[in-house]
């Protein structure tokens, strides 16, 4: 049996609604790991619930004040922890396992003699290019892993290492397509801030009476109020925030998903969950990964003429939710994506043996 840890921050909660993918992508991963007889996998993160697929690694409290002028109680306890941590003995894990955007992990991280993965979930920007290549000087036993090509082209000169990509997925077999319910409006669903572009079909379906159910965290609170909230009302409405079975019920209802983002997304978990559903995606061809450029089901269209492009689609639209297009999507099946994983635990803990 290998034992393994997951590391991620003291801010990382994997309650639903997750707050975004890597939430998702890190209880997947956990779920799926724990359920194979030679691995056990433990999390360390904020998350102090109980759950039944995995055991949270929880760190005391600091016996004193820690906060200064700077840093607030909350934030120095959650440095202290992560400090504490990476200071003290691991070595009851064969393996550790990396899905962070905090600094301080792979500062700390760095020092641990543990073989490692690390899972690269955005694109390298200033702050998170400085830190890993630190990282990947000094942590020699470590791999890095990336959710698509792009990324691993992004990643890679940043680096000056190997990148593996493991494409992520989700349980299909949850997300299947449903004859059965009339279909009646067209969804939106993601983080609700700028580079998702919400605000560029919003005119639209208010100039076409088109339906448009949106749904999402609002992580830009100025955004949401100038951009998005003036649009709200008659056809287009925020369901606020849903978990994943509330989503299911709503992709049964969807005649397709919209996807306008003005940002290369690292891999796109509103389109597998929507073609996992059998629902068309309709998107921009910077919002939509080149690895579902080809699949069944999903409907590109070019950035730079997008907003014009989709008035004249939504108008003649004929794509149809299919049995289809779910069909599509079973390359991007989570057991597909855990498998890999498994198997990459299994090589770098055997390796230092």
């Amino acid at each position: 049996m290998l034992k393994g840890l997951i590391l991620s921050s003291p801010s990382t909660v994997l309650t639903e609604p997750f707050k975004g993918g890597t939430e998702f992508f890190i209880k997947s991963i956990l779920q799926e790991a724990n359920s194979h007889e030679n691995i056990e996998l433990d999390f360390y993160g904020g998350d102090n619930e109980i759950h039944e697929d995995f055991s949270s690694l929880h760190l005391p409290s600091p016996k004193y004040r820690l906060a200064d002028r700077i840093h607030s109680e909350s934030k120095a306890e959650k440095d202290f922890q992560i400090m504490n941590l990476c200071n003290g003995s691991l070595s009851q894990y064969d393996f550790l396992h990396f899905n962070t955007f905090n600094p301080w992990v792979y500062l700390y991280g760095s020092m641990l003699p543990n073989p490692s993965l690390t899972t690269l979930h955005i694109p390298p920007n200033k702050k998170q290019a400085k830190i890993l290549k630190l990282f990947a000087n000094s942590k020699e036993n470590n791999k890095f892993i990336t959710v698509s090509q792009h990324m691993k082209d992004l990643w890679e000169p940043v680096l000056k290492k190997n990148v593996d990509v493991i494409l992520n997925g989700v349980d299909t077999s949850k997300w299947s397509y449903d004859s059965s319910s009339p279909r009646s409006h067209f969804t939106w669903s993601g983080r609700i801030v700028p580079e998702k572009g919400l605000d560029r079909i919003l005119p639209i379906f208010k100039a076409l009476s088109l339906e448009l159910k949106i749904v999402g965290p609002i992580s830009n609170d100025d955004y949401f109020n100038e951009r998005v909230k003036p649009f709200l009302g008659n056809h287009i409405e925020y369901l606020g925030e849903r978990t994943h079975s509330e989503l299911i019920q709503l992709y049964k209802t969807t005649l397709a998903t919209i996807n306008p983002g003005v940002w290369r997304e690292p891999f796109g978990y509103t389109t597998i969950e929507s073609i996992s559903s059998g629902v068309p995606v309709i998107g921009s061809s910077t919002a939509i990964p080149k690895e579902f450029h080809t699949t069944e089901g999903v409907h590109i269209i070019e950035d730079s003429v997008f907003e014009s492009e989709l008035s004249q689609l939504l108008l003649s639209f004929e794509g149809k939710p299919s049995k289809l297009i779910s069909e599509g999507a079973e390359e991007f099946n989570l057991k597909n994506c855990a498998d890999k994983y498994i198997n990459r635990y299994i090589t770098i803990a055997e390796s230092m043996k």
